[in-house]
């Protein structure tokens, strides 16, 4: 794997959680 693969699915993962985190601190509120 390149660098740059592992870099970019670990930048969507954590924009991933921290779109999921914010949707269910809308649905919370």
């Amino acid at each position: 794997m390149e660098p740059l693969s592992v870099i970019a699915i670990a930048t969507l993962a954590f924009i991933s959680r921290i779109a999921a985190e914010t949707e269910i601190a809308k649905f919370v509120e």
